[in-house]
């Protein structure tokens, strides 16, 4: 495969502190400490945490209005709850000004698409710093993110896209957080695998033997015609959405042999979780490990971006 995607997480937000943790957003949730361990999936703490909210502003004791609790604590919601939630994660998901090095490594990568989980613009800024890229935003989508993307010109052509597959700060609405909205996501996802979403009217396998998967529409085709290298993302078991594709991008081939195959790489270190090795094996996502000493975090992605750089090549 000669056209290369990267998809990166949160690691990169990590290593810098430029983003509140998951369980502050929990507890700010609950407005108390979230009684949760690991074993609890995270989109599953979120839905108890938010169902367990009032529904409605006549269930709250008010001050002139505002909703509070009993012991005078404000609270953020009333009607609209959700909607409120998300907005208060998208005001603490603050830009920054200052040129942030893992970035810039990982703009320098000769890619054509980006695909990333993350809801902050950090990697569109910047290619915004180079005066002579132009951004042209596709964030027609409300609530989902299946063809949510911002492509970046330079001389009025297309360098390259990022594709924001879990939504983005401009639009509360389409953070994904919770169960429910990872299911619905889910099926849209099989939809478009279909060929029964908005104007995709071919299945997946139509549209590969007729080399249709060029990502003009979604995120989604990039997964079965494009190398697809994993940076800086943890594939935790809640992310349903992601081993879904990665499961039926395995049965797709396992059925089509004969048709050519694209690769899908996860760079990182899991020498403490075997079992997600052997699982990343057999649904042909090959594990390439990066150690460094004492965890180096950053380190790690350093090494990661250089050994990328060094494989597809930069701009």
């Amino acid at each position: 495969m000669e056209k290369q995607t990267v998809f990166f997480g949160n690691g990169f937000n990590r290593v810098y502190d430029l983003l509140p943790d998951w369980n502050s957003l929990l507890n700010e949730i609950a407005n108390d400490n979230a009684p949760f361990n690991n074993k609890i999936p995270y989109t599953l703490q979120y839905e108890s945490l938010l169902l367990g909210q009032p529904s409605r502003s006549t269930d709250l004791i008010t001050n002139n209005g505002i909703p509070i609790t009993n012991n005078g604590e404000f609270l953020m919601n009333s009607t609209n709850t959700e909607l409120k939630i998300k907005t208060n994660i998208c005001k603490r998901l603050s830009l920054t000004t200052s040129t942030i090095d893992l970035y810039m490594k990982l703009s320098d990568l000769d890619v054509e698409n980006y695909i990333t989980t993350n809801y902050d613009y950090y990697l569109r800024d910047t290619f915004k710093s180079n005066n002579s890229i132009s951004i042209h935003p596709h964030n027609e989508e409300k609530v989902y993110s299946i063809r949510r993307k911002i492509d970046l010109l330079k001389n009025d052509k297309i360098l390259c896209s990022i594709w924001h597959i879990h939504g983005e700060v401009d639009n509360p609405k389409s953070l994904m957080l919770g169960l429910d909205h990872y299911c619905g996501y889910v099926g849209k996802i099989d939809s478009y695998l279909k060929g029964k979403y908005k104007e995709v009217t071919e299945d997946i396998e139509t549209r590969i033997k007729n080399k249709l998967c060029n990502a003009d529409i979604s995120w989604i085709d990039l997964f079965f015609s494009t190398d697809v290298h994993i940076v800086g993302f943890g594939l935790d078991y809640c992310e349903t959405d992601i081993w879904y594709i990665l499961n039926k991008r395995k049965r797709f081939f396992w059925k089509n042999p004969d048709l050519p195959k694209n690769k899908v790489f996860f760079y990182g270190d899991l020498r403490e979780d075997t079992d997600k090795i052997y699982l990343l094996q057999k649904i042909d996502v090959e594990y390439i490990e990066v150690k460094v000493e004492n965890y180096d975090y950053e380190l790690q992605l350093k090494n990661i971006l250089r050994d990328l750089g060094q494989k597809i090549g930069k701009r």
